[in-house]
């Protein structure tokens, strides 16, 4: 098993001369926004922060809010590496439960220091996983969840089969999922995710989007100088992301 399905994007990977701050013991990359008190919670796939266009991508959104990409684990994978070899042991040495207390540190430090009242969160592949976890949890702070090609059958390594759909069950706020023609049909709109959602209160609020001609990776990896990839980046992000933002946090 893989986070990320056959033929999906291969590692992209970045340099940045921009410097993490800790909050708390927590290396944040944070982008500031003056006039919001609100903040969106970023976490990367398993390549890292330099993953791809992840802070560009933070960049971008930090018009419209304070955005903070969390570096919640120690080490992350590179180009070099067997993902399919190493990903069991990578992901089970680092549990939900560790990565915690780093969102909650975070998240603490944001709103005594930084003024921020309201949060959402954002997650890259095995970093949806992360914030579905999190706003499944009962000390979550979200409004809000956007999903890019999530890698929710993570989930497996800890519970066993069936248990990445599972993850939806006690989410209390609204989420979007952007899924990739290749990411699990459960993933998508009338799969098992959809339909515990959809039964919620909020469950009209959420919304699941496949993108059929994309593969996993796009919304990150994908290298846009392909017109059909800039397309369909342009489409999840103009055309999903930043509209759905601004209705569940307004």
């Amino acid at each position: 098993m893989s986070c990320c399905p056959p033929g999906s994007h291969p590692a992209a990977p970045t340099t940045s001369d921009l410097a993490p701050i800790s909050m708390a013991g927590t290396p944040v990359f944070f982008y500031d926004n003056p006039s919001s008190h609100t903040c969106v919670l970023v976490v990367p796939d398993i390549y890292g922060p330099d993953s791809g266009r992840t802070k560009d991508n933070c960049r971008a959104l930090s018009a419209h809010y304070k955005v903070a990409l969390l570096d919640v684990v120690d080490d992350y994978f590179t180009a070099a590496d067997n993902v399919g070899e190493k990903l069991a042991g990578w992901v089970t040495a680092r549990p939900f439960s560790a990565i915690l207390p780093k969102i909650q540190a975070a998240v603490s430090t944001l709103q005594s220091q930084h003024g921020v009242t309201k949060f959402a969160a954002m997650g890259y592949c095995w970093g949806s996983w992360v914030v579905g976890k999190y706003a499944a949890d009962a000390s979550s702070v979200l409004t809000a969840g956007v999903h890019c090609h999530p890698s929710w059958v993570l989930e497996q390594f800890f519970s066993g089969p069936g248990s990445g759909e599972k993850i939806a069950e006690h989410i209390t706020s609204p989420q979007l999922f952007l899924a990739a023609g290749n990411d699990p049909d459960w993933v998508k709109a009338g799969g098992a995710v959809h339909t515990t959602l959809a039964a919620k209160p909020f469950g009209a609020r959420c919304k699941f989007v496949a993108f059929e001609t994309m593969v996993h990776g796009w919304m990150c990896r994908g290298d846009i100088s392909n017109p059909a990839i800039l397309e369909g980046f342009n489409a999840g992000w103009h055309g999903e992301i930043v509209p759905f933002l601004a209705a569940t946090l307004q």
